[in-house]
């Protein structure tokens, strides 16, 4: 479910099938709140009121959990930001 849309950021309400695979395009960078359910990430997992955050590198594959997910989104807003000093 779309909440809001512009040139710079997308943000939605998702729900994933359980025991699914879903790809999340971060090539902007992406944060993710679980609102219920659960997934795991790079083998870490994320449960109810859990939060994600993913610089801007491309895809990654998330797994979901056995119940399914509902997700807060947000994309896109991190492609500006400054990166620190090497």
């Amino acid at each position: 479910m779309p909440l809001f849309l512009d040139n710079r950021e997308d943000v939605r309400l998702e729900r994933w099938a359980p025991g699914t695979t879903v790809a999340l395009d971060a090539s902007g960078g992406m944060e993710v709140l679980v609102l219920a359910g659960s997934f795991s990430e790079r083998g870490e997992a994320f449960v109810p009121q859990s939060w994600l955050r993913l610089p801007k590198d491309g895809t990654t594959w998330t797994m979901v959990g056995v119940n399914g997910a509902r997700v807060w989104i947000k994309r896109g807003h991190l492609a500006e930001m400054p990166q620190p000093p090497a």
